[in-house]
């Protein structure tokens, strides 16, 4: 009886023994099946990628579209793979923007591996700003911060977007690129602290702009230059919108295909050079505070009817209460100021 106890503990004790080395080797395996890098930084790695553990072998890192972001050649194990370029980039679209996930591996021979860049498309969101704007205000900023690319839609369900303020908490934020669907008609656009911002491309139908941008926070716009003047434009007009001008310059004459004249021309210093400035009669609206600072601007010409001049739409103070001019010369008449 001792003898038959004995053998069965004997026989429970070796398939305990045998069911843990089995569980043993299982998690081993698919650790060494890892084949997903999830990190979005700029340098990836990864370890036990490789079925073969000879070499050398390359490594390809390609893009969403199948570009070739980089190539490592000659790389022996047990190295570990890396990606040194820059964060990979997939541009967005009207319902959303993408983020750079990490990379998966493809492609796994003796002598070549590729890792494919992955991304998350995030969908917009928007909300309401008082009573009148729609879009994006600062407070969801921290939802925006890890966008490179914003294609604005015209709208959210039946609501019409008019109101975008970017505001980039320092240099947290990787914006670089904004664009707007071509049917937005009214656009109220600020932008604050986007280090990374270099192109904003505005909507081709625009009736009504007014335009904020924060120019030492700002610093890397690629505006659109013309006769000491700085413009955004949109597809089809590079010369849409006045947001600056060359605070040496005596005189100015505005593109004949501006239509809007931003607010806050000069925002820091007074501008001492400026004494004249001819307005093309394409300008539908003046910003609020556009000549500010300019307190030796002695003449205003305008290409257009005193008519089409009473008709522009002016902001408060667009003309400091310092600037020696008096009157508007019209083509057909002048305007007292």
């Amino acid at each position: 009886m001792r003898i038959k106890y004995l053998f069965l503990l004997v026989s429970v004790f070796s398939l305990t023994l045998i069911s843990c080395g089995n569980e043993e080797s299982s998690s081993t395996s698919n650790t060494s099946d890892e084949s997903t890098i999830n990190n979005s930084t700029t340098s990836q790695t990864t370890d036990n990628t490789s079925s073969d553990s000879s070499g050398p072998y390359t490594i390809k890192w390609i893009n969403y579209d199948g570009a070739v972001l980089e190539t490592d050649s000659n790389v022996s194990s047990p190295v570990i793979p890396s990606y040194d370029g820059d964060e990979p980039f997939k541009p967005s679209d009207t319902e959303g923007f993408f983020t750079f996930d990490g990379w998966v591996l493809v492609s796994d021979s003796s002598n070549e591996k590729t890792y494919v860049a992955t991304f998350t498309k995030n969908k917009y969101m928007f909300m309401q700003e008082g009573n009148t704007r729609f879009g994006i205000n600062r407070e969801m900023m921290g939802y925006y911060l890890n966008a490179k690319h914003l294609v604005i839609p015209e709208k959210e369900g039946e609501s019409n977007i008019n109101y975008i303020r970017l505001y980039g908490e320092v240099s947290l934020c990787k914006l670089q690129k904004v664009e707007f669907e071509d049917n937005i008609t009214n656009l109220y656009l600020d932008l604050e602290y986007l280090f990374n911002l270099e192109d904003v491309s505005l909507p081709n139908n625009l009736t009504q702009l007014d335009v904020n941008i924060s120019r030492d926070s700002v610093p890397y716009i690629n505006y659109n230059m013309l006769n000491n003047c700085n413009y955004l434009g949109s597809k089809s007009n590079p010369y849409m919108c006045l947001t600056s001008i060359n605070e040496n310059a005596s005189s100015i004459e505005i593109s004949n295909q501006c239509k809007f004249i931003c607010r806050r021309l000069m925002q820091q210093n007074e501008n001492e050079y400026l004494t004249s400035v001819t307005i093309p009669s394409s300008v539908i609206s003046i910003g609020y505070l556009a000549f500010n600072r300019c307190i030796n601007l002695s003449t205003i010409n305008y290409s257009g009817t005193v008519e089409q001049w009473n008709a522009i739409d002016k902001g408060s103070d667009w003309l400091d209460y310092r600037a020696p001019v008096t009157k508007v010369i019209c083509k057909d008449g002048e305007i007292t100021l």
